[in-house]
């Protein structure tokens, strides 16, 4: 207890002696005692009080001292002590506030003297607020970390963190904390106050927004891309930011380490300061404000190095100067070759020539001087290694031989060329014939124009070229020919897969099958309109016109036919449906056979005028071993005709009198008897009437089938060896009914793409593949295509569809196996003039499909892997669509588009020919095509897709056409051991135009020169041979000639070697011309042409250009488009294709110049274009048909038969 003394002074008034009736005197003053202040005075500092002390010595005279008194400033706290305190302590302050301090002594007789005031001293407070330092998201955490403030004076005791939302609360010790438990992606912020003895301090200012997130995923498609020095990283968001928005990427370039960094943003980045030719990888991790998450890394780019050296520099003079030519560096060492460097010694020759040119004409050199010269590349990383070639001595070297062939025999490659021309004077001495890589080169003497090249492995592409040497020198090889050398085996028999046709040469109503002579061989059987003829099978794949039958009085219908043992003779008979008009009854009738592929006198079973069938189906339904008919009506019955076993049968009953489709028959339900099934399209289901084995059928059952319509065909297709399922062809899908428990349900069904033209029919079930399992066949009515799907014993139960394009009838297919090889076959009957058999057995790859009209076919090792591909130029599509050979299948891909419009302009145009070749000698080939735009101004193009070094086509070159053109082919003209374009055009009825390209290196060609030539006609087919064996390559063009208007002409324009043409002469048929090809008929260089003119002919020239026509063969067709020439026998001859739109023939030549006919061909009635080639390997020529109905390209091949 403090005990505060009060003390209370009074004034002493003195009085002094008054006498009796004095008056009183004035008042006397008592002077008080002085005394001295305090010194020392000090405060200490407490909470809400201090302890103020100081220092006094009393005076020990006077009065004595009472107590002391002690003020605070500011205020009015006060505090008396007593006297002997030198200390106490004042309460009732404020915290946090200065005060200063007096103190006063106060004696006993109320003397006082106070004291000089104290120094300023604070009291305790709380803490200031905390300051936040720095603070980081986590995942479900965020890291706070804030400064200690100032305490107050006494110690801080800790903290507390609140956040926002949800107000809860955190203390801590310490000036850093983790709040976990947090949500991903949650917006939060937090306030942070201190607290000491005092207490709380204000809370801090709240944190900005934080999320709390996990570490980014990696980022997504990290790519690099070298240049020069740096290289180029690229990569997407990762798929996750973490729940927290990405705030940037870390790049780190290995090796090395170095990192850079991008922002949030960014999806890519420029790392420089790399070294050309060193491999780099770059990761690429994503950043947040949780951190940084798993990079990504780019694959390994090396930057460039420098170029290597150029290949292949060649030189030769010619006319003074001295022509260079080389091919790019084999690596650019990543960086684009800019220009090439070009020295020479002795010194004169040093120029810089463009990178896009590759080759380098240089005059003014000294004569007769042998001169060295080097290549260098440069690009933006420097100037590489230079190539040398020399010395050369400045003297005229010979031409390069042109038109160089090569075919593949037992002994090597046989290579033929023309004559090359040399200066006057200095002739040719030898020639040199080279196959590369690593085929080795042969030299021959100067008179000799063909070299066999041995030793080549049988399966390699060799690339063929022929140099000629005089004393200055070689001279520029020949124009590149790259060839798959491939022994052939000779073969007697050659066939054609997967089809060939066998010359009916008369109408066809239809095709069945049977074995009608006995001989274990399936024979054709051919509907003539209202007569029989067998085509009898013969030793391979030969078919035998046998003698027709009589006249049925009413001519057939072209619908499938029944063969079967009508009488019970044990020999096939035929069943024909009959045509029915308003005064003829329809039916059918039957030809009992001989089993000598002739046939009784017909039994006809007739309807009702008017009305007649659409299909016959055999069976007997009535279990009493004779066979009965079941038959649609046109008036939608189904009638069943009871066997006589005669040939002949009982009045119909009517099984079904609405039935718009033809039934299908077989046992469905296996319980021995026939049963039929038939479409219900109004009720959308499946009808299955069940067999009784009496002729007559239980009540239906049905199977669901919406939208349902087509024709029918019976199989074993869930190969459970039962022929008893169904399937129904329609123009969109195929649809598979099976009967596991004796009632038809949906096992399966297919989409298939819409017939090119009429519709889907016929179907039937065949193992055409010969696998073991049934396969449903198709035919496109009329013309298009022949649809496959093949049987598999995976689920489903069929291959993906195949198709072949075909432009024929193909009405009603027959099975049965034709050249009994005990593989089923499938006979189709053409309406004119061919019947074609599809051969069963492996399958040749399916046609290429075009969805357009060829235009234009062209074959060569498009994808590098040896092998022959396919072009062919699809107008329609402005496109040239490739057949690639593959492993196990072939592939496809389309160059689009083909024309491109000047700028501004929307005008369309498309392909009209094409031609393959190298152009740029890099050893790869390349397409040249010539474009068509029809009714404008706009000039059509010449187009050159080149191969790139990675087996693609680089963007294509276009030239100005001028006009449209009607032919391309490729042929060199100035014998610089290039390939130049040629065009053909008929400008008018009374001239053509010639249109020539010279290719000036590197597949780059100088503007066109024109040569127009006076020409009556229409003229159709363009020709390049050297007919006059000059060395120089000339050019035949050919018209047709109109029957009983115009005869047939062959022009002539005569090389001259130089890239120009002189003539023409004139060749005059004394008939129309149907066809023209080239051939080497003797395989000694004598080349000539060849002319279809209902017979072949050899047309040749002498030395003074007169023409000669040797007929060679009576066996051409009576049409034609081209004549194509190969060894189709590998005898070492060389036979002939003629072909045209209806039908084609292969004359095989024999020995001493005889002809003999060979297979035909069976694919299609609108082919416009073929050409041959080995597609299989084999070593035999196969064949490529181009046709516009079917709008395909189908790989036929040469089959040799045993």
């Amino acid at each position: 207890m403090r005990t505060a003394l009060l003390f209370l002074t009074t004034t002493l008034i003195g009085v002094g002696t008054l006498g009796c009736g004095a008056e009183p005197s004035s008042a006397v003053t008592v002077q008080k005692q002085a005394i001295a202040a305090p010194s020392g005075v000090t405060a200490v500092a407490g909470i809400r009080e201090m302890t103020v002390s100081w220092s006094y010595t009393p005076d020990s005279t006077g009065s004595p001292l009472a107590s002391f008194e002690v003020v605070a400033t500011p205020g009015s706290a006060r505090v008396v002590t007593g006297p002997m305190a030198r200390s106490t302590l004042v309460t009732g302050l404020a915290n946090g506030t200065n005060y200063k301090f007096t103190v006063t002594p106060i004696l006993a007789d109320g003397t006082r003297q106070t004291s000089s005031a104290s120094a300023y001293v604070r009291t305790f407070d709380v803490p200031t607020s905390p300051s936040w330092g720095t603070y980081k998201s986590g995942d479900q955490q965020v890291e706070l970390n804030w400064y200690a403030p100032a305490n107050g004076g006494q110690p801080i005791q800790g903290y507390t963190v609140t956040a926002s939302p949800g107000g809860q609360t955190y203390v801590t010790p310490g000036t850093s904390f983790i709040v976990t438990g947090l949500t991903n992606g949650q917006p939060y912020t937090f306030t942070v106050l201190a607290t000491n003895a005092v207490g709380n301090s204000q809370p801090s200012g709240s944190t900005g927004t934080l999320r709390p997130a996990a570490l980014p995923s990696a980022p997504q498609n990290v790519t690099a891309t070298a240049g020069i020095r740096y290289a180029t990283v690229r990569w997407t968001a990762p798929t996750s930011n973490g729940g927290g928005a990405i705030s940037g990427y870390l790049i780190t370039t290995q090796p090395g380490g170095l990192t850079q960094y991008a922002g949030s943003t960014a999806t890519s980045a420029t790392v420089g300061g790399l070294a050309n030719g060193v491999t780099y990888t770059f990761s690429v991790a994503a950043q947040n404000s949780t951190g940084t998450g798993t990079a990504a890394t780019s694959s390994a780019v090396t930057t460039p190095s420098l170029p290597s050296a150029p290949i292949n520099l060649t030189g030769v003079f010619h006319q003074g100067n001295l022509e260079l030519d080389w091919r790019p560096p084999a690596s650019d060492g990543g960086a684009p070759v800019t220009y090439y460097r070009l020295t020479s010694t002795p010194a004169g020759a040093e120029r810089t020539v463009p990178a896009n040119l590759l080759v380098a004409s240089i005059s003014g050199l000294a004569l007769e001087t042998p001169y060295t010269f080097t290549v260098s590349a440069l690009s933006g990383v420097g100037e590489g290694p230079p190539a040398s070639f020399g010395p050369i001595l400045t003297r005229p070297q010979p031409r390069a031989p042109t038109d160089v062939r090569v075919t593949s025999t037992a002994q090597g490659a046989v290579v033929l060329w023309n004559p090359a021309t040399a200066p006057s004077g200095d002739a040719v001495t030898e020639y040199q014939v080279t196959a590369s890589p690593g085929g080795g080169s042969v030299t021959v003497p100067a008179g000799t124009h063909i070299a066999t090249v041995p030793g080549l492995v049988s399966g390699n592409t060799y690339r063929f070229h022929v140099k000629a040497l005089n004393s200055a020198g070689q001279g520029r090889p020949s124009a590149p020919v790259l060839h798959r050398h491939v022994a052939p085996l000779a073969c007697e028999a050659p066939s054609f897969a997967p089809a060939s046709g066998h010359l009916f040469n008369d109408v066809s109503s239809f095709v069945g099958a049977g074995d009608f002579t006995g001989d274990g061989l399936a024979d054709a059987v051919v509907g003539n309109v209202y007569r029989l003829v067998v085509l009898a099978s013969g030793p391979r794949r030969s078919l035998t016109k046998l003698e027709p039958s009589v006249s049925a009085g009413t001519s057939f219908k072209e619908l499938r036919p029944a063969v079967a043992d009508f009488n019970g003779d044990g020999k096939l008979d035929v069943a024909a449906i009959l045509k029915e008009d308003s005064t003829t009854a329809g039916g059918f009738v039957v030809f009992p056979g001989t089993g000598a592929g002739t046939f009784q006198t017909p039994i006809p079973t007739r309807l009702a005028v008017n009305v007649g069938m659409d299909c016959l189906l055999t069976g007997d339904f009535t279990s009493d071993g004779t066979l009965d008919v079941l038959a649609h009506t046109t008036d939608q019955r189904i009638l069943l005709y009871r066997g006589a076993g005669n040939g002949s049968f009982s009045a119909p009953t009517t099984v079904a009198s609405s039935a718009p489709y033809c039934p299908a028959v077989a046992d469905f339900n296996g319980d021995g008897f026939l049963d039929y099934v038939r479409v219900d399209n109004a009720n959308n289901r499946v009808v299955q009437a069940n067999g009784t084995g009496t002729g007559s059928f239980k009540v239906p059952v049905y199977a669901p089938c919406s939208y349902c319509y087509g024709d029918m065909a019976v199989g074993d297709f869930d190969h459970d060896g039962k022929r008893n399922d169904l399937a129904i062809v329609s123009s969109d899908q195929v649809r598979i009914y099976n009967s596991p428990s004796g009632t038809l349900g949906l096992m399966t069904q297919y989409s298939i793409p819409a017939p090119t033209g009429g519709v889907y029919s016929y179907p039937v079930a065949v193992d055409l593949d010969a696998d073991g399992l049934d396969d449903l066949f198709w035919t496109n009515v009329s013309g298009g295509r022949l649809n496959l799907l093949r049987g598999s014993t995976s689920t489903p139960p069929f291959a993906p569809l195949m198709t072949y394009g075909f432009s024929g009838e193909g009405a009603a297919p027959a099975v049965g196996d034709f050249d009994g090889d005990g593989r089923r076959d499938v006979v189709l009957a053409d309406s004119y003039p061919d019947v074609r058999i599809l051969w069963g057995g492996p399958l040749t790859p399916e046609s290429l499909r075009l969805e357009g009209k060829p235009a234009g076919i062209a074959s060569a090792d498009f994808n590098g892997d040896g092998a022959a591909d396919l072009a062919v130029g699809v107008h329609e599509k402005n496109a040239i669509a490739l057949s690639l050979s593959g492993i196990g299948a072939r592939g496809s891909a389309l160059l689009t588009p083909v024309f491109v419009p000047p700028t501004g302009s929307t005008l369309t145009g498309g392909v009209q020919d094409i031609v393959a070749g190298d152009l740029d000698e890099d050893g790869q080939e390349d397409l040249a095509a010539i474009t068509t735009v029809s009714g404008t101004t706009v000039a059509p193009q010449l187009v050159i897709f080149k191969r790139a070094a990675g087996g693609d086509f680089s963007p294509a070159e276009r030239y100005s056409e001028g006009t449209d053109t009607q032919e391309l082919i490729k042929v060199d003209l100035n014998e610089d051991g290039r390939f130049d374009l040629v065009t053909l055009r008929s400008l008018s009825y009374s001239q053509i135009q010639l249109s020539v390209w010279l290719n000036v290196g590197g597949g780059r060609f100088a503007p066109r020169v024109d040569f127009k030539v006076a020409a009556t006609g229409p003229f159709s087919r363009l020709l390049a041979a050297d007919l006059d064996r000059d060395g120089h390559m000339d050019l035949a063009v050919m018209r047709q000639g109109t029957p009983s208007i115009t005869v047939g002409l062959v022009h002539v324009l005569w090389g001259r070697g130089d890239g120009t043409l002189t003539g023409p002469t004139t060749f005059t048929a004394e008939v129309n011309l149907w066809a023209m090809g080239r051939a080497d008929l003797e395989g000694q260089g004598r080349v000539g042409l060849t002319l279809e003119q209902r017979a072949l002919g050899f047309l040749t020239f002498d030395a003074a250009r007169q023409p000669t026509l040797t007929p060679l063969t009576p066996l051409g067709t009576r049409g034609g488009i081209r004549v194509l020439t190969d060894d189709f026998n590998g005898d070492g001859q060389v036979d002939l294709f003629s072909f045209s739109n209806h039908e084609s023939a292969i004359v095989l030549q024999q020995p001493a110049g005889a002809y003999a006919a060979g297979p035909r061909t069976a694919w299609g009635r609108a082919v416009q274009d073929a050409l041959s080639a080995d597609w299989n390997g084999d070593g035999l020529p196969d064949l490529a048909l181009a046709d516009d109905d079917a709008q395909s390209a189908t790989l036929v091949m040469n089959v040799c038969l045993p």
